[in-house]
């Protein structure tokens, strides 16, 4: 009796694969879940630290008369200043430039220099800015003043910066707008250097490749699984849809999120090709 007893009492081999079975379903089901889950985590934390950053532009732009931070400011004689080094007495932190699901090497090495000039990224290839608000280094020999928070016709909706793979962008459909004063800067010829969302390193035929373009475009939207964090002219952030936000300018041509003046393009054909 007892010897049957303790026979009855062990698994057989096919409850034993039986059970291994139901165990691999269930993991096939629940890993997914749980990738999902820590990809959800990610970006909360990135769209946490993108608030840091669009706090610390509204604390700038009070500090220098509303004016824009702009994505780099060089100085003759001293060096370049790139946005994590002018944001950082507001920041004190240049961990928040990287994004947690940021697929690819960050310049982080030299982000605590006082000048960036070794780096040529800055160290901001995590999010990249709206070349169309932050743009105005390159009008300093100009003397062309920067857009300043009360230039925006609606801060709330004017795109600031953006997750991305440089540290600058251009949407799709990149056109010369209304409200920019004339910088002396030919658009065109960066037409592939930061469109779609980053396209560099590099303003080379390789960048400017569509194919390329699309490349990085699918690489951003995968991020965050189709979602860009975006950081906007009131200092609030939000998610949109990637592609929504690439082809803006495209689709909303006299309110686009991109355009800081809310007055389109001009009526003469300058759009690029929006491949």
């Amino acid at each position: 009796m007892t010897t049957i007893s303790r026979m009855r009492s062990a698994f057989t081999l096919i409850e034993l694969l039986v059970v291994i079975a139901i165990i691999a379903i269930l993991a096939a089901i629940l890993f997914p879940v749980f990738a999902q889950a820590r990809g959800k985590a990610r970006q909360a934390a990135c769209l946490s630290n993108m608030k840091q950053i669009g706090i610390a532009q509204q604390m700038y732009a009070q500090d220098y008369d509303e004016a824009v931070v702009s994505y780099r400011l060089t100085y003759p004689g001293v060096g370049t200043f790139w946005m994590p080094q002018l944001l950082h007495p507001y920041t004190k932190n240049f961990d928040i430039w990287a994004c947690p699901s940021r697929d690819g090497e960050l310049h982080t090495s030299s982000l605590a220099a006082d000048t960036m000039n070794a780096n040529p990224r800055g160290g901001t290839n995590s999010v990249g800015v709206n070349y169309y608000t932050c743009l105005w280094e390159m009008v300093q020999a100009s003397n062309i003043a920067p857009l300043t928070l009360p230039d925006m016709a609606e801060p709330a909706y004017t795109l600031m910066m953006t997750d991305a793979q440089y540290y600058g962008v251009w949407p799709r459909g990149v056109v010369r707008l209304k409200g920019m004063a004339n910088p002396g800067y030919d658009l065109k010829s960066e037409k592939g250097y930061w469109g779609y969302l980053g396209s560099g390193p590099g303003n080379t035929a390789a960048a400017q490749d569509p194919a390329r373009k699309t490349e990085v475009l699918e690489k951003v939207k995968n991020r965050h699984s189709g979602v860009l964090n975006c950081i906007f002219g009131d200092g609030h952030v939000k998610s949109y849809p990637a592609q929504e936000v690439a082809d803006d300018l495209i689709k909303n041509p006299t309110r686009s999120m991109w355009d800081p003046w809310k007055q389109g393009g001009p009526d003469e054909a300058q759009y690029w090709t929006a491949q």
